[in-house]
């Protein structure tokens, strides 16, 4: 422990660490983001995301169809990627979301048959939210949140259990859900269901 005639110096170490972080910050230009977690983070699969750690790390480089708008008193739900929220039908069985146009993915190899140009990232389309849902429920992904979608959408759960033989087929019609048009995806849910949105 670092002592002087005034007694331990325990705090220094915090002032060194606030000074360096605004140092680093300034240099940036204020756009980076910093983030400590006391454990590790297992991993940034938000399929296999079950820790508190994880799910945390991955809320900030992660985004859904619509989020909470947790500063306002009562909560409530606002869109996110999704241009508004849900139309729902009569019924309470359809919910048809409208997604947001020019968000785009950042630029990776993984873009490489991009027509925009080899490893440009590509415009969000509903296809990446049915994809998404569909590695949920993948038995060979193994994901522990599939608790969260069980008997809720049509179609689900007969994907889940075609998927646990040979390679998944992530392309297949599913009945209940499915990208209707590039910015339009639509979930039937098995029985009427007031405003969930978890997506």
């Amino acid at each position: 422990m670092l002592m002087t005639s005034k007694g331990p110096l325990w705090f220094l170490p915090g002032w060194i660490l606030l000074l360096f972080i605004t140092l680093v910050t300034l240099s940036f230009g204020g756009e980076s983001v910093f983030y400590a977690e006391t454990r590790r983070i297992a991993g940034f699969d938000p399929a296999k995301a079950m820790d508190l750690p994880s799910i945390q790390a991955q809320s900030k480089m992660y985004e859904g169809l619509v989020q909470y708008a947790y500063l306002d008193r009562p909560y409530r739900v606002e869109p996110c990627l999704a241009e508004a929220l849900p139309t729902i039908s009569p019924d309470g069985t359809l919910y048809t979301f409208k997604i947001r146009k020019g968000i785009y993915f950042q630029d990776d190899p993984c873009f490489a048959q991009n027509p925009a140009g080899k490893g440009k990232g590509r415009e969000l389309c509903a296809t990446d939210f049915v994809y998404g849902i569909k590695r949920v429920a993948d038995l060979k992904v193994g994901s522990p949140g599939y608790w969260a979608f069980r008997d809720r959408i049509v179609g689900l759960d007969d994907f889940r259990n075609r998927s646990g033989n040979g390679p998944t087929d992530y392309d297949a019609r599913c009945q209940g859900w499915r990208p209707r048009i590039v910015i339009l995806c639509e979930f039937t849910w098995c029985v009427p269901s007031r405003p969930c949105y978890g997506f």
